[in-house]
Parts: structure tokens; C-alpha cells; sequence
């Protein structure tokens, strides 16, 4: 398989168990490899609440949450499940108001062999 342009080693499918993560760089980006079931998806490693990093975090199904102030976000495609979800319900209300919720940036993966490969600038967006 021809990789197109743009696309960056990240990583090996073997060195990541699914359920599991790996911080990595692409082009001094902090992006966060996620493996679910056979799958790998890549996001930003920077939660969109507070800036911490997400690696922190636990992966349950297509879900990570931060480590930092339980807000969850679909690996997917970068969409909130659940903004701060550690606050009780009126205070994520309020949050929220000041600080609205934000998707985490999402970048396309290829695999070739054993190797995982980014596109950092190809973000895709979440409508």
C-alpha cells in the first residue's frame, strides 16, 4: 500500500493492546493513539476543557475520559460525551456556560504492516 503525502510513522499495532493508549509526537504534536478492539484512532492528547493531558485518562469502549476532571470524548471522531463529568450536575451546568464544550481534534491513521502512521494535517472535524 502507497501511503499519501502527509502521513507520519507513529507507532506499532503490537506495542499497544486494545483498550490501551500511547502518547506519541507528530511533528512537535502531542497526539494520543487509542486502540479499540483492531482498531486505532489517533486525537489530540490535549483535553479541550483544561489542557491536560488525556493519557492519563481510561479508554472504555469508544470512550476516554480525563483523568483530570472526568470529561469524556468519543475516539472516534473527537465529539463530547460528557463535559466535566466529575462536577456535580449544576456546577458542569455552569461550567459549561463559561467554558463550552469542545470536541478534541482528531487525526487520519493508516496502518501498514505493523506500523501506525498519522496525518497531523488532516484534522478531521466534528461537525
Amino acid at each position: 500500500m502507497a501511503l499519501a503525502s502527509g502521513f507520519v510513522a507513529a507507532g506499532s499495532l503490537s506495542e499497544i493492546q486494545p483498550g490501551q493508549t500511547r502518547r506519541v509526537e507528530v511533528e512537535g504534536v502531542p497526539v494520543l493513539l487509542v486502540r479499540v478492539h483492531d482498531n486505532i484512532y489517533a486525537i489530540s492528547d490535549v483535553c479541550a476543557h483544561m489542557g491536560t493531558s488525556l493519557s492519563r485518562g481510561k479508554v472504555r469502549g469508544n470512550v476516554i475520559t480525563c483523568a483530570a476532571h472526568g470529561s469524556q470524548f468519543d475516539v472516534r471522531d473527537g465529539s463530547v460525551v460528557k463535559w466535566v463529568g466529575k462536577f456535580p450536575a449544576p456546577m458542569r451546568a455552569a461550567v459549561a456556560l463559561i467554558k463550552p464544550p469542545r470536541p478534541v481534534p482528531t487525526y487520519e491513521v493508516a496502518l501498514e504492516g505493523d506500523t501506525i502512521y498519522v496525518r497531523k494535517a488532516a484534522q478531521r472535524a466534528v461537525a
